[in-house]
């Protein structure tokens, strides 16, 4: 190998691993504060009220140039053009401590860091749960964002409107013919399974004969009406998605009215009262979409929703006289409206 030829291969050689020695990577500037104190350092200036309305829950985009020793100078404002809240945040980054610089090979160098802040509103947070009564100026809360942030902790009311046909057995069904009623029943569940509320329901039916207390057995009105008002102690299951399996017990106070005056109201009228007693069982079956109204820093929320209702059971009156005392079953349709409350 010539010279030359050697000389030009050593200093290449010597080239490539000087290069190789130095530090080629990069390290970003550090602020000197953490997230929160670096956005507490500027949500806190003293700002005016008209400024700090223009500012609530407005995101910011500040631009810094951190120079060689880490002293920072904002460059860039995006979000605001108002040069009064601009000056402010300048004068705000002049008081920042310095940041630990960027480096390069080992050197430190000029570099861009930028920051995005947004000032809350601050205010009285509303942390009440909603009510289905005066929720509905809110936000609604998206289905699928309520299954995935939320958890179903309780159903909080139910309101049930049924359409039921009754048949009476025993003693009664000897004088009454099958008919109808409807009965309105509301109330909550203290827990996720266990509720209480009150029922209150009407009946109407037609006689098959005169009861033997009626003196006048001809009179034009064949018809009977009942009534009862009371309590019921509810017991309810989620089934499915959709579905809600509940047993109630009723205790009340009820009336039959077995004969009713006609147009003389010389004419007796005959009325049963006693004790109602009952055992039903029930299907709520979702239809629709939930609706939850709440706002953003609301832990609890309540979800509306309606439901078909079917309902059968067996109820027992406990009148004075025998002819009236006696067993009758129902079976309802209806509508149920329901509320139930989520927990984030």
């Amino acid at each position: 190998m010539t010279a030359p030829k050697f000389l030009f291969l050593a200093f290449i050689s010597l080239l490539c691993t000087r290069v190789s020695a130095q530090d080629t990577t990069y390290t970003a500037a550090v602020p000197p504060l953490d997230a929160a104190r670096f956005a507490a350092h500027y949500i806190t200036v003293r700002w005016t009220d008209e400024q700090y309305e223009t500012l609530g829950r407005r995101p910011l985009e500040l631009l810094f140039v951190i120079d060689e020793i880490g002293e920072p100078f904002l460059e860039g404002v995006r979000g605001t053009d108002d040069p009064a809240i601009r000056d402010s945040l300048t004068a705000a980054t002049g008081r920042l401590p310095y940041f630990e610089p960027a480096y390069e090979n080992g050197a430190a160098v000029n570099s861009l860091y930028s920051v995005r802040i947004v000032f809350p509103r601050f205010g009285q947070a509303d942390t009440r749960p909603v009510s289905p009564w005066n929720g509905f100026a809110r936000p609604m809360v998206p289905e699928d964002s309520l299954l995935n942030a939320y958890e179903r902790e309780r159903n909080v009311s139910f309101l049930d409107f049924n359409v039921t046909f009754v048949r009476h057995l025993g003693r009664p069904g000897e004088f009454l013919r099958p008919g109808g009623g409807f009965d309105m029943s509301f109330g909550g569940r203290w827990d996720k399974h266990w509720g209480a509320g009150m029922i209150l329901g009407v009946e109407a039916n037609s006689r098959a004969k005169p009861f033997p207390e009626d003196p006048l057995p001809d009179r034009e009105n064949q018809g009977t009406t009942g009534g009862f008002l009371g309590a019921v102690l509810d017991y309810g299951k989620p089934i499915g998605a959709r579905g809600t399996l509940s047993a109630r017990t009723e205790l009340a106070y009820a009336t039959l009215t077995v004969a009713n005056a006609q147009n003389n109201n010389d004419d007796p009228v005959i009325t049963y009262r006693g004790l109602h007693t009952g055992l039903s069982l029930s299907y709520a079956w979702r239809i629709g979409r939930r609706s939850a109204y709440s706002q953003p820093q609301v832990r609890d929320l309540n979800v509306i929703y309606s439901n078909l209702n079917l309902s059968a059971g067996f109820r027992y009156r406990y009148y004075g006289n025998e002819n009236g005392r006696g067993a009758h079953y129902f079976i309802g349709l209806g509508y149920r409206l329901g509320v139930d409350r989520y927990r984030r």
